[in-house]
């Protein structure tokens, strides 16, 4: 006889999906040689890095604060961090070997920074509610 999931359980999974697919949307956009908009001003690319990475970050910190049994929000912090400046790495050594494309360790530290301050501002400002931990207490 099968157990029934608890319900945490299948929102953690569906969660997973969030950056697992912002992931994909990264890797497709640092495949490409020429990215499909034009800088918008100077240093555009770091200012999209940084917005990316945070979101990123924040997807992470949503999804993996979904895990049954739950984690400590210092563990969902370092774990978050860890995926998301890990794919960062990962993405600028991918754009290496793309024609048109350089790796940049400006562009990780952007990432870095992005995805630091996601996790900084959920463990300051999360609203109750959007998390099932109480950031303001973990």
């Amino acid at each position: 006889m099968s157990q029934k999931k608890p319900k945490n359980n299948r929102i953690f999974i569906g969660l997973l999906s969030l950056p697992l697919a912002m992931n994909g949307l990264l890797f497709w956009l640092s495949h490409r040689s020429t990215l499909p908009i034009d800088p918008l001003f100077p240093h555009f690319d770091k200012v999209a890095h940084f917005g990316a990475y945070f979101v990123l970050c924040g997807l992470w910190l949503l999804a993996l604060s979904w895990k049954t049994p739950p984690w400590s929000l210092s563990r969902i912090i370092i774990l978050s961090l860890v995926f998301t400046i890990g794919y960062g790495a990962f993405d600028e050594i991918h754009q290496a070997f793309v024609p048109g494309r350089v790796a940049s360790l400006a562009d990780l530290l952007m990432d870095a920074l992005g995805a630091i301050t996601a996790s900084e501002f959920v463990r300051r400002f999360a609203p109750k509610g959007l998390f099932p931990f109480n950031p303001h207490t973990s």
